[in-house]
């Protein structure tokens, strides 16, 4: 061959490449940022439309499984979304990188734990019992997909990961009050109403939270006094902005 075949030939290979690059960059784009077009805009927001669908479809089916809503349905709905992963891995421009991305994570685990065990289930290869509990769990995570809507959900992450650097104190300093309370009001109660320190750390963690059970009650009244003293004192510490 010629040197100008050659030439050619190049020139027409770097052509196409450089038309594969420049629409898979376009379809990323779309995919992507909801602001890159009104297209891409209707396409995030019929996303997200269509994931609240599939989440009040789901969480009917988990409520109600006597109404034996058809799972073939669900089943079907889950198509775009696999369809959609399927050309975010394709038009990806690191695919090497596209798995530690934790919304294609979530994107994956949703329809794993969605389509495959209503798949199994309606072929009978899977008990409806073993099926039904990856049901419950289905409407959570499809939910989850929302998260690559949100935009601003990045502001709310780096404000989380800011309170994160403090939680280590703020958790040591309520081991502190959870263990010195257990000790103390052990002591303070007869065995009848508290009869382990087990009994006590359940007791503390409770009264901590406020929740208040009410199956453990101090009855004395050096122990009414630290259980009040322990509400007051956590309820203070909870509202402790972080």
């Amino acid at each position: 061959r010629s040197t100008a075949e050659l030439s050619r030939g190049r020139k027409a290979t770097s052509v196409e490449e450089l038309c594969n690059w420049t629409w898979r960059r376009c379809m990323w784009q779309f995919l992507e940022d909801r602001q890159s077009g009104r297209g891409a805009m209707i396409y995030s927001s019929s996303s997200m439309l269509a994931i609240l669908v599939c989440v009040s479809l789901s969480s009917f089916a988990a409520l109600f499984p006597d109404a034996n809503f058809p799972s073939q349905f669900i089943l079907a709905l889950e198509v775009p979304f696999s369809a959609e992963l399927v050309v975010r891995y394709v038009v990806c421009p690191n695919r090497h990188l596209f798995w530690l991305d934790s919304y294609n994570i979530v994107d994956l685990c949703s329809i794993v734990t969605s389509a495959v065990p209503r798949a199994l289930a309606i072929a009978g290869a899977l008990d409806q019992e073993v099926a039904y509990s990856f049901h419950i769990f289905t409407p959570f995570l499809i939910c989850l997909r929302l998260l690559r809507r949100f935009e601003h959900f990045q502001l709310l992450k780096s404000a989380f990961m800011a309170a994160l650097q403090a939680l280590p104190v703020m958790l040591y300093t309520l081991l502190l009050i959870t263990l010195l309370n257990s000790g103390a009001i052990y002591l303070l109660e007869p065995r009848e109403i508290i009869p382990t320190l087990r009994d006590a750390l359940w007791f503390t963690v409770i009264t901590m939270s406020t929740v208040g059970y009410g199956d453990i009650a101090p009855t004395t009244l050096s122990g009414r006094a630290l259980t009040g003293f322990l509400v007051v004192l956590s309820s203070l510490y909870m509202a402790i902005p972080i």
